[in-house]
Protein backbone atom coordinates (compact mmCIF):
# COMPACT_ATOMS: atom_id res chain seq x y z
CA UNK A 1 0.00 0.00 0.00
CA UNK A 2 1.66 2.82 -1.10
CA UNK A 3 -1.04 5.68 -0.66
CA UNK A 4 -2.09 7.06 2.51
CA UNK A 5 -5.48 8.79 4.03
CA UNK A 6 -6.58 9.62 7.07
CA UNK A 7 -5.85 12.59 9.47
CA UNK A 8 -7.03 16.31 9.99
CA UNK A 9 -4.62 19.41 9.13
CA UNK A 10 -5.86 23.45 9.36
CA UNK A 11 -9.49 21.19 8.34
CA UNK A 12 -8.50 19.49 5.97
CA UNK A 13 -8.21 15.69 5.35
CA UNK A 14 -4.41 15.22 4.67
CA UNK A 15 -3.19 11.45 3.71
CA UNK A 16 -1.82 9.38 6.25
CA UNK A 17 -0.18 6.05 6.58
CA UNK A 18 -3.35 3.96 6.78
CA UNK A 19 -2.72 -0.10 7.43
CA UNK A 20 -3.20 -2.89 5.79
CA UNK A 21 -3.88 -6.17 7.30
CA UNK A 22 -3.41 -9.63 5.95
CA UNK A 23 -6.21 -12.27 7.25
CA UNK A 24 -7.17 -15.87 5.36
CA UNK A 25 -11.13 -15.47 3.79
CA UNK A 26 -13.56 -16.17 6.72
CA UNK A 27 -16.16 -19.36 6.09
CA UNK A 28 -18.68 -16.82 5.21
CA UNK A 29 -16.48 -14.94 2.63
CA UNK A 30 -15.38 -18.94 1.17
CA UNK A 31 -18.99 -19.74 1.06
CA UNK A 32 -19.70 -16.35 -1.24
CA UNK A 33 -17.08 -17.22 -3.74
CA UNK A 34 -18.06 -20.44 -4.06
CA UNK A 35 -21.46 -19.84 -5.08
CA UNK A 36 -20.13 -17.18 -7.67
CA UNK A 37 -17.47 -19.68 -9.14
CA UNK A 38 -20.19 -22.49 -9.56
CA UNK A 39 -21.88 -20.03 -12.02
CA UNK A 40 -18.23 -20.29 -13.66
CA UNK A 41 -17.74 -23.69 -13.80
CA UNK A 42 -15.56 -23.79 -11.17
CA UNK A 43 -14.88 -25.12 -7.81
CA UNK A 44 -13.30 -22.93 -4.42
CA UNK A 45 -10.04 -24.49 -4.71
CA UNK A 46 -9.83 -23.56 -8.28
CA UNK A 47 -10.71 -19.97 -7.48
CA UNK A 48 -8.15 -19.85 -4.58
CA UNK A 49 -5.80 -21.34 -7.14
CA UNK A 50 -6.05 -17.74 -8.67
CA UNK A 51 -6.56 -15.35 -5.94
CA UNK A 52 -4.60 -16.99 -3.16
CA UNK A 53 -5.52 -18.20 0.32
CA UNK A 54 -5.00 -14.84 1.47
CA UNK A 55 -7.06 -11.28 1.25
CA UNK A 56 -6.20 -7.83 3.15
CA UNK A 57 -8.36 -5.99 4.74
CA UNK A 58 -7.47 -2.30 4.11
CA UNK A 59 -7.91 0.70 7.25
CA UNK A 60 -8.02 3.82 5.81
CA UNK A 61 -8.10 5.48 9.38
CA UNK A 62 -9.65 4.50 12.89
CA UNK A 63 -12.87 3.80 11.82
CA UNK A 64 -12.71 3.55 8.30
CA UNK A 65 -11.74 0.38 6.33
Amino acid sequence: MTAGWGFVSSGAVMPGKGKLAARDYTPAEKDVMEDGLQTLGMTLQQGLALWGTTTYDVHLNDIAY
